[in-house]
């Protein structure tokens, strides 16, 4: 709620970012879990997407994904989160 459009983009970068920092440190056949605390599809699964199609994620495979609304309007808040496997 804090967060405005214009902010989207750099928070995209930090996001791609972290992802290639972490996929980095999966070891063949491991998990990755990737969570936002944001209901944006640039943020969670279109982002999480454009990784996996990029060859700096090689063949990662993904396993599933999650959409969470903890609570009910308009109190609440949307989180989404992704997991990937890193081929043996």
């Amino acid at each position: 709620w804090l967060r405005q459009e214009k902010e989207v983009g750099s928070l995209l970068e930090a996001q791609r970012a972290l992802l290639i920092e972490a996929w980095g440190k999966v070891r063949p056949g491991g998990l990755l879990a990737y969570s936002v605390c944001s209901v944006l599809k640039e943020e969670g699964p279109d982002g999480l997407r454009a990784f996996v199609a990029n060859a700096t994620a090689g063949r990662a495979e993904w396993v599933r994904d999650w959409f969470l609304t903890p609570q009910e309007a308009p109190h609440g808040d949307g989180f989404w989160a992704g997991l990937l496997r890193k081929p043996a």
